[in-house]
């Protein structure tokens, strides 16, 4: 089943305020609105300022993404843009980031 944006904000913010969560865009063909049956969908999480970043960091790969996996009901991807950013001397991760910034669709925001 193809989510549309409200659905997918709908799903995301309980699982987001239960974690802390700052901020959270999609970025890729859902948010390019070109998804289709098997699509995943591409998180990008902003953590940048939390009070302790690395443990938030380690939270956002463990019950977060199960729980966020669960609530949408698809496959999905998850990035934390202050990696991207720390990481931008690295070609690929730099087209990541420049594509991530030019799509983005916030979805959650505390």
């Amino acid at each position: 089943m193809i989510l549309t944006l409200n659905e997918i904000k709908e799903r995301v913010k309980p699982v987001a305020e239960k974690h802390n969560v700052p901020v959270i865009y999609i970025f890729g063909s859902y948010a390019r609105s070109e998804a289709k049956e098997t699509s995943d969908i591409d998180f990008a999480v902003d953590i940048t300022g939390e009070a302790d970043e690395e443990e938030a960091y380690w939270n956002l790969y463990g019950d977060f993404f199960e729980e966020l996996k669960e609530a949408v009901g698809h496959d999905i991807d998850l990035v934390e843009l202050e990696t991207l950013f720390d990481s931008q001397d690295k070609p690929e991760r730099k087209a990541l980031l420049e594509n991530i910034l030019k799509e983005r669709v916030k979805v959650f925001e505390r």
